[in-house]
């Protein structure tokens, strides 16, 4: 069955089908009050090389679903994330930039860390809400080992009123352990497949307003064919090429996503704003040319670090606009927070360091100048407050980058790059000696690196 096909089964199937009709969560469209629904919308190791509409290339996996998402929003150009999960969770959920919170790198699913509960996270915000928010969190959260102190409680510890999904990266996206709500059960259910009808039981049952974040497992390795009606690829094994896989395992959350989208279309979607977001960059096991593999997840390169974002929702004013702005997935957090009415300066994060702005801006004017100079991201190791062995930070403007690496076991190194025009990365080392526009480049870049450095520094406050 291809893919197309198999979307429409979903979309058109009998009347007595669960997906054929939208069903009601009991609201009156007409007596719904408040500022409206949150569906956040994390995948896992896509970059802006494996969603077609930032046309990187022609071979990218086919998602039909997530590109109407993009017809009706506005797809965010240069957006930016850090080069691997987890400190791209603390960020989104936090407003706060990862020196901030201490996740400079993966925490292990066998770990004893976690971010601090005194951070105040998304749905702990919107507590300042004058509207009574209920909340929800599917998916990976890899914010808190098995053996930190919340373990498996840690969702719910700061502020989410349910969670169902996987403390970290799982081994098999046909046999995994879910926990639910803190409680551990063995799943068989095809990891995507079980994070969409959890999702839809939520927007199904959840009061409005409400937030729900569905943070997919998927791509992540390892991969495993998806049940073929989620796919366009009916002869795949998986013994096939990284890439087709790969390219497979995102066609199914494609699939998924339409699914839930449908199951929230008409009135309940003219409520919601839906935020598509990637968390890294791809691996570089599914990286193919054009691009370099030695410029993927896990890197301060383009390839790492740029993602793909889409908004859309009921602030967009010009439905398929895309916005060339610098933003960060930690504008999530301020985003939310305008959204629901939330007056940061009156709340407890009145004195305390957010990193964040809101897109709101943007949504009503996709052609505003971008309220920040340059963009950036970092990583580092160990987790906490240093001293670090390995730490690396990157600044970019609209022609230049550099990127920092410096920590006990790396020889302290400082490069610059320059984007051509048309280019979705950075083109090779500019060497020195520079040329006027190159060292006016290297000084400021450098300046804006020294001032970020002294500035942000871990603060495990609220």
């Amino acid at each position: 069955m291809s893919k197309m096909i198999a979307i429409a089964a979903l979309l058109t199937g009998c009347g007595g089908d669960k997906d054929s009709i939208p069903p009601s969560n009991g609201n009156d469209p007409a007596e719904v009050e408040g500022p409206g629904n949150v569906l956040i919308l994390l995948i896992d190791d896509v970059g802006v090389d494996k969603f077609a509409p930032y046309g990187a290339y022609d071979m990218q996996p086919s998602t039909p679903n997530l590109d109407s998402l993009t017809e009706r929003g506005v797809l965010f150009r240069n957006a930016y994330a850090s080069p691997i999960c987890s400190p791209t969770r603390a960020a989104l959920l936090t407003g706060r930039y990862t020196s901030r919170t201490g996740i400079g790198r993966t925490v292990w699913e066998t770990s004893s860390l976690e971010l601090e509960n005194t951070q105040t996270l998304l749905p702990e915000m919107l507590a300042a809400s004058p509207w009574d928010y209920a909340t929800a969190a599917v998916g990976k959260w890899h914010l808190a080992g098995m053996h930190s102190p919340s373990a498996l409680l840690h969702p719910t510890l700061n502020g989410f009123d349910s969670y169902q999904g996987t403390i970290g990266n799982i081994g098999n996206y046909y046999n995994w352990m879910l926990n639910d709500n803190g409680t551990e059960v063995e799943s068989f259910a095809y990891t995507t497949t079980h994070q969409i009808d959890a999702a839809i039981d939520l927007v199904e049952t959840l009061p409005e307003p409400w937030l729900l974040y569905v943070a997919f497992n998927a791509p992540h390795k390892p991969l495993h064919v998806p049940p073929l009606e989620l796919h366009s690829y009916p002869d795949l094994t998986d013994t096939a090429g990284d890439p087709q896989l790969f390219n497979a395992v995102v066609e199914a959350v494609d699939t998924e996503v339409g699914r839930l989208l449908f199951h929230i279309e008409g009135g309940l979607m003219d409520r919601t704003t839906v935020m598509f977001i990637g968390d890294n960059g791809t691996g570089n096991f599914a990286i193919t040319p054009p691009f370099d593999t030695q410029r993927a997840k896990d890197s301060l390169f383009e390839g790492g670090i740029h993602v793909p974002f889409v908004v859309a929702g009921p602030q967009v004013a010009a439905p398929g606009t895309e916005s060339d702005a610098f933003v960060h997935v930690a504008d999530v957090f301020h985003t939310v927070a305008e959204i629901a009415e939330v007056d940061l300066s009156t709340t407890e994060l009145a004195n305390v360091e957010t990193d964040g702005i809101s897109l709101l801006p943007y949504l009503a004017d996709p052609s505003m100048p971008s309220l920040r100079e340059y963009a950036f991201s970092e990583e580092f190791a160990p987790l906490g407050a240093g001293p670090y062995t390995i730490r690396s930070r990157t600044v970019r403007d609209a022609r230049f980058k550099m990127i920092r690496n410096d920590g006990s076991d790396q020889p302290y190194r400082q490069e610059l790059f320059e984007f051509l025009p048309g280019a979705i990365d950075e083109g090779p080392v500019i060497e020195a000696p520079f040329e006027a526009d190159q060292q006016d480049a290297w000084d400021r870049l450098s300046a804006e690196l020294d001032r970020l450095d002294a500035e942000l520094v871990f603060d495990p406050r609220l």
